[in-house]
């Protein structure tokens, strides 16, 4: 892995678990169709995300 993926991982799967988390407890998705959609938010490129 590069370095530049080295210091975006942390940041991508820290995206990932908080969306999934949204999803569920605030959304009120069920876990099997979470994770999916969490996959396509942590890309987004954005702070206020």
């Amino acid at each position: 892995m590069t370095e530049k993926g080295k210091q975006r991982a942390p940041e991508i799967i820290r995206k990932h678990r908080l969306s999934e988390m949204f999803l569920m407890k605030i959304m009120k998705f069920g876990w099997e169709e979470v994770h999916k959609i969490a996959e396509e938010l942590e890309h987004i490129k954005t702070n206020k995300f």
